[in-house]
């Protein structure tokens, strides 16, 4: 196996879990046996902390999306496809990993083509459209949780989503600094907000917290994101059953 590369565009849920993933390819390299590990992305992505501090080297892209020039499109949506298959046959790619989302296409169009190893990450219940359309091409196919519709036409396996080396140390503090055993009468709740969406959910969770009763029976930890995370934090300074993780 000479080369790896993960096809993780598009938002923070699919960038994340990809370098996330890449921190554990890169830590068992020499049991696996390739040679090299990309991170394939788009260039809008070029600030993403996450990207930033990558195990690896991250190769860039410009594929448009679906709604971009309806009459520009065919020809820029192939020329990208087709920088993507002279690169990866330069790097010599054996193994094609999507993560989900439009920007992996020309990835695994890449593995379809010149038969190469596909595996799919699907971090929703319901799978996107991407996963969808090429499971049946995929060698194995990876679910964050369970699919709703068990029916998925390649073998598959619920592992979990990634996550991040630097997270784990965070979790294991704010969820164990605070922690009452004695209050089982509370409800545990898990907040998740998107890279692009938390602003939103985090002041939806802060607002229930002005409820009295909610407030008794419900605890609350929050993945605020970490652009977020002193935001949300002064906010919510003396609310003892809310918990702030700093990742999305």
């Amino acid at each position: 196996m000479r080369s790896i590369v993960i096809a993780a565009g598009g938002t923070g849920g699919h960038i994340s879990p990809g370098v996330a993933l890449a921190e554990v390819l890169t830590d068992l390299k020499e049991k696996i046996g390739y040679e090299n590990l990309y991170l394939y992305s788009l260039i809008r992505n070029q600030n993403n902390p996450d990207l930033e501090q990558a195990p690896c080297p991250v190769l860039w892209h410009n594929l448009p999306p679906l709604s971009s020039n309806i009459f520009l499109f065919p020809f820029r949506y192939t020329i990208q496809i087709l920088k993507t298959f002279l690169l990866f046959k330069k790097l010599n790619v054996d193994v094609v990993i999507g993560m989900g989302g439009y920007s992996t296409v020309s990835s695994i169009l890449y593995g379809i083509l010149f038969k190469k190893k596909i595996y799919l990450c699907e971090q929703n219940t319901v799978p996107g459209n991407v996963s969808r359309l090429f499971f049946r091409f995929a060698n194995k196919a990876a679910f964050s949780f369970p699919p709703k519709n068990s029916a998925i036409p390649c073998n598959y396996q619920v592992l979990g989503n990634p996550l991040r080396k630097k997270t784990l140390p965070k979790m294991s503090l704010k969820f164990s600094e605070k922690y009452d055993t004695k209050k089982k009468t509370q409800f545990n709740v898990l907040v998740m907000g998107g890279s692009q969406g938390a602003r939103q959910i985090n002041n939806i969770v802060i607002a229930l917290m002005g409820h009295e009763e909610i407030n008794t029976q419900f605890r609350f930890r929050v993945l605020t994101g970490s652009a977020l995370y002193e935001e949300v934090s002064k906010k919510t300074k003396k609310m003892p059953n809310l918990f702030l993780i700093p990742i999305t």
